[in-house]
């Protein structure tokens, strides 16, 4: 009946199709919920990048008309894991900031379903869960049967999205946990913060559109394999150049600081 109205209303999007999310997308649009006012929800494009809904009159029909509810979290709990595996913060104190504001969002998220128990239990059950095993110390990567998180190994799509966020010893990201760390601190002081949230949503904008690349050539009829060639994945799906190093990340693009600094990114993918 949903999917009938959703069809008047003239919305194309299906109800609820899994889909693969980058991982930083997806944990700093989760971060980036704790500056934002209650009520704020997260939702998926049909491009496949996070983004939020501010609360409002129009946040219900919005949602409704793009088929977006709490079953999107899921792809959201999976590409978290992936990030926790990727980037091991446990081993990474560079990185921590991004995967602590990351649980403070999940936190301020479920307020937001303080009326909807099982989608509030859900966030606290098995986002907070991740993201609490990514950041607590281990050997071994973190075992997705427990959170029934499909493999990703082979997919030429996480590939490239592991390649692209795990260059150069992960610089991007140790300056978007930069950026958190000063948010945060201007947060605490009543003290603007919106231009370091900018600029994180720069450099996450920039990186997309390079996964973006992949998905296109996909969607339009390029073989997989071709794909992988491309990236310079190895037989096992992962790039060549993500081997797990020393520091304990799972991955290995230049910091674009110049080109993003201060750029803006649009609420819908970028405000991922």
């Amino acid at each position: 009946m949903a999917g009938f109205l959703r069809a008047l209303a003239g919305s194309t999007k299906p109800i609820h199709t899994p889909v693969i999310l980058d991982p930083v997308n997806a944990l700093t649009s989760v971060a980036i919920l704790y500056f934002r006012p209650d009520g704020t929800k997260l939702a998926i494009s049909e491009g496949h990048r996070v983004y939020r809904d501010t609360p409002g009159m129009g946040q219900s029909f919005k949602r409704f008309y793009y088929g977006s509810g709490h079953s999107e979290h899921y792809d959201l709990a999976v590409a978290l894991f992936h990030a926790c595996n990727w980037f091991r913060p446990d081993r990474n104190k560079a990185i921590r900031q991004i995967f602590e504001t990351a649980i403070l969002g999940i936190e301020k998220l479920a307020l937001t379903y303080a009326n909807d128990p099982s989608a509030a239990h859900y966030l606290f059950l098995c986002h907070i869960k991740i993201l609490e095993a990514g950041l607590a110390p281990h050997d071994e990567p973190l075992n997705g049967d427990a959170f029934r998180i499909p493999n990703w190994s082979g997919n030429p799509i996480a590939s490239k999205s592991c390649e692209v966020w795990c260059a150069d010893d992960l610089a991007e990201l140790k300056a978007i946990n930069e950026a958190f760390a000063l948010a945060i601190a201007a947060k605490k002081k009543d003290a603007p913060f919106e231009s370091h949230i900018e600029y994180i949503k720069g450099i996450v904008s920039a990186n997309c559109t390079e996964v973006d690349k992949v998905k296109k050539a996909l969607l339009s009829g390029a073989e997989i394999e071709e794909a992988k060639s491309t990236m310079g994945c190895d037989k096992e799906g992962m790039p060549a150049s993500s081997k797990v190093t020393a520091g304990g990340a799972g991955c290995g693009s230049a910091a674009r600081k110049d080109a993003t600094a201060g750029a803006s990114g649009s609420e819908s993918d970028g405000e991922g």
